[in-house]
Parts: C-alpha cells; sequence; structure tokens
C-alpha cells in the first residue's frame, strides 16, 4: 500500500492518500489505496460508481508505467 500510495501521490499530485482495509463485502481482506485533495474524498457517497472505463484503462496503463519506474517490475501485472 505504501509504495502504490507513494506512486498515486507523485502521479496524480495528491495532497493525502487514503487507505481502507476491506473484508466483510468480499471473502478476503483487501486494501484500498487512493489520491485524496480534501476530507470529501474520503466520504464513500462521494465515490463514482459509474466511472468511464475508458478512463479507468487509461489510468491503470499510467499507473503500471509509474510503479514499474519507480522500481517495482516484479510486482506489477502485464498491461
Amino acid at each position: 500500500a505504501q509504495s502504490i500510495g507513494k506512486v498515486q501521490e507523485e502521479l496524480f499530485s495528491a495532497k493525502r492518500l487514503g487507505v481502507l482495509m476491506e473484508g466483510f463485502e468480499v471473502d478476503h481482506l483487501h486494501v484500498h489505496v487512493w489520491p485524496a485533495y480534501s476530507t470529501a474524498d474520503f466520504e464513500v457517497h462521494n465515490a463514482d460508481h459509474n466511472p468511464d472505463p475508458a478512463v479507468m484503462d487509461a489510468t491503470a496503463v499510467k499507473l503500471r508505467a509509474a510503479l514499474r519506474a519507480a522500481g517495482h517490475h516484479e510486482a506489477v501485472p502485464a498491461d
């Protein structure tokens, strides 16, 4: 989470980062890490529940490239 957060902070010029560990809605633990610009970014009802798939795909490509550039090649899945 810390490695991904550092990359997101730089890539998205985020003032802060949000981290949420979740395990009740799914049958395993996973960690959400997101860039935050204000306290409003921590309100669940403010989340975009229908993001544009093209924007999500483009963001994923940028994030994977930034993680590789930060030295995390072995942990980054192929595009």
